[in-house]
């Protein structure tokens, strides 16, 4: 529980930065996943891979050749099969995923007799976070409401809404002295300075959970991300001696800092929030969440290293209808000698371009997304005292993606998806061409889950042994298509 309620706050207050979801265009981009939540609606198509790979001998393997791709749907469940056909048209070397409510499974024919279950994302989360003993972990709620749809997003807007104001008019009351600064640009700003004691803070997140109690929108949407046990437990004003209790038992060392620079209009320019967090409990002291430049950072700081990602603002605009430019970063670092080989520091370019346009004659709508990503190594977000020959070197990564998507206008208009995905990084180049469409479905039968082994808990020599049995049996069975003249892979 004390493992959970550390990060309660680091919640609360990414409520006061909530984003304002837009109605989405009906484009045929957005059509699509409109169909696809329909149970009604599958997806079939083909795609083929070609590939320069002297040093990866799976991709060597598998490049060359044509793959049929089906993908359907009941539910909350879905299946996906990658296959090749015989002569008489039947489906051969499949590679299939079926997602179902406790989790997402892999099997193949050149691995026979085995099913794999894929780690969620819970799985990547430090132990530390995920807590401890008998109360449910509330992480499986972080990561649901990370990924809501814009639908579902539309009923937490006036919620989240009336939870921000809420710790606007807290904030108030710890407010310092204004400071007047200049931006780049020489305009003056107005910086707001807010400091909260850790005592207060604790006060606050148990005045909240019992708002939120009381509240029947905040019960009727968690109910849609939170188990009943979770409910019971994080959404109980009964329980507020029990929460006392468990926040007094937090190291929090420091105060809670909240700064924002507003312009002489009082638009918000700029903001940084630091955190004081239990290092027993999560293994880092701090969590500074900086909105600047169009960009948004999250570092977490420990006694031996930290951890930075920098995203640009509007990133989850990036497959909606406009163009985008903006650059990520990713430091891990560790001080550590023996951890160094582990550290990292890249930069990641992201550019997308956008073209709409309506054929009268066909009377079908066309949009053409166009993306170039690049990751390179590059040490300017190092913290302080860190050097850059703590970070191993780091091979440049080029992604250049292309997809066209067309339908006519009716929404039950089935949609067609052409794309080209190459990838670039050293001598390796891949590409994958392919055509789908969504369609009416057919009979659900995915695989059945036995004998199930977590991906997770496989060691190095499985993997290894695994991959080796993959390549063989693949090179032995895939059937291999070479271009004809004058054919690309686009």
């Amino acid at each position: 529980m004390k493992r959970i309620l550390s990060l309660i706050l680091c919640l609360m207050m990414a409520c006061a930065a909530a984003i304002s979801f837009a109605d989405e265009p009906l484009a045929p981009s957005v059509k699509i996943q409109r169909q696809m939540q329909n149970d009604g609606n599958g997806i079939k198509g083909s795609f083929r891979i070609d590939a320069e790979a002297p040093d990866e001998p799976l991709f060597a393997t598998i490049q060359g050749a044509e793959y049929d791709i089906l993908r359907n749907a009941s539910e909350d469940q879905w299946h996906l099969v990658v296959f090749q056909q015989d002569d008489q048209g039947q489906q051969i070397n499949k590679t299939e995923l079926y997602q179902e409510a406790s989790g997402l499974y892999l099997r193949s024919d050149y691995l026979p007799d085995r099913v794999y279950q894929i780690p969620a994302v819970t799985d990547f989360i430090p132990a530390s976070f995920m807590g401890a003993g008998e109360n449910p972990s509330i992480i499986s709620t972080v990561i649901s409401l990370a990924s809501l749809t814009n639908a579902d997003q539309g009923r937490w807007d006036p919620i989240v809404a009336r939870f921000s104001n809420m710790l606007e008019t807290w904030l108030a009351g710890y407010a310092a002295t204004p400071e007047l600064v200049r931006s780049a640009d020489g305009t003056t700003l107005m910086k707001l300075i807010y400091i909260v004691p850790v005592d207060d803070v604790r006060k606050e997140i148990i005045e909240l959970v019992k708002a939120a109690a009381q509240d029947t929108d905040m019960i009727n949407a968690a109910g849609t991300v939170m188990t009943p046990e979770q409910m019971a437990i994080y959404i109980n004003a009964g329980l507020e001696s029990y929460y006392s209790e468990v926040l007094n038992g937090v190291d929090l060392s420091g105060e809670l800092r909240f700064e924002k620079d507003v312009s002489t209009l009082g638009e918000m320019m700029a903001s940084e929030l630091t955190l004081p967090l239990d290092p027993a409990v999560t293994g880092y002291r701090r969590l500074d969440i900086v909105n600047r430049n169009e960009q948004t950072g999250y570092t977490l700081t420990g006694d031996s290293g930290m951890i930075r990602l920098v995203l640009p603002n509007g990133l989850e605009e990036i497959t909606g209808q406009a163009p985008f430019e903006g650059d990520a970063v990713l430091v891990m670092y560790n001080q550590a000698k023996d951890q160094q080989a582990g550290n990292l520091a890249l930069r990641i370019h992201i550019a997308k371009s956008y073209e709409s346009r309506l054929d009268e004659v066909t009377e079908r709508t066309h949009e053409f997304h166009h993306y170039v990503i690049n990751a390179v190594r590059d040490t300017a977000e190092l913290p302080e005292g860190a050097t850059e020959a703590e970070i191993p070197e780091f091979e440049p990564i080029t992604l250049d993606a292309d997809f066209h998507f067309n339908s006519k206008a009716p929404q039950s208009s089935p949609v067609t998806v052409e794309s080209t995905v190459t990838y670039t990084r050293g001598t390796t180049t891949v590409t994958l061409s392919g055509k789908v469409k969504t369609a009416a479905t057919w009979a659900f039968v995915p695989f059945t889950v036995e004998n199930v082994k977590p991906l997770s808990g496989i060691t190095p020599e499985e993997i290894t042994a695994a991959l080796a049995e993959l390549i063989q049996n693949a090179a032995a069975n895939i059937r291999h298509t070479e271009l004809t003249e004058g054919e690309t892979a686009e």
